[in-house]
């Protein structure tokens, strides 16, 4: 006589729905605490952070090419000018990070050796981060050049 009981080895249905609805909740919980948006305008920012120190280091060289001078013979205080005179590889005018919303990339330049970016991320009440050649450094700012 056969027995109505077999020895199966497996999961039930029920058990595989109940093991991805926790593993559904748990990941929405990891990935909500991570908060991707917020670490994809930081990174964005960093890129920001790089570019106005490259900037800034190029206006250090002009200066000193040009004898202590941001305006003669070379002019130091645009964007396109310090790419075309090579004291940076890339014209940063209407550069824009890649990612990032319409019109959040503003780099300005100031003749008195200063370049600044507007932050996506805001440091506190800091909306800038700005290198000026007088400091030697770029820091948050709360305002650009």
């Amino acid at each position: 006589m056969q027995s109505l009981v077999q020895n199966q080895k497996g999961f039930t249905l029920v058990e595989l729905l109940i093991v991805i609805t926790v593993v559904g909740i748990l990941s929405s919980a990891i990935i909500s605490g991570m908060n991707p948006g917020k670490r994809f305008r930081e990174a964005r920012d960093s890129q920001r952070k790089g570019i106005v120190q490259v900037v800034g280091s190029g206006m250090e060289v002009c200066y000193t090419s040009n004898g202590g001078s941001y305006t003669t013979p070379d002019n130091c205080a645009s964007l396109a000018e310090l790419a075309t005179k090579n004291y940076v590889k890339v014209n940063y005018t209407g550069y824009v990070v890649y990612g990032a919303p319409s019109g959040a990339d503003e780099y300005t330049i100031a003749n008195t050796g200063c370049v600044a970016a507007k932050l996506e991320e805001p440091i506190g009440s800091n909306t800038h981060w700005k290198y000026t050649t007088t400091s030697g450094q770029a820091q948050a700012a709360t305002s650009g050049c």
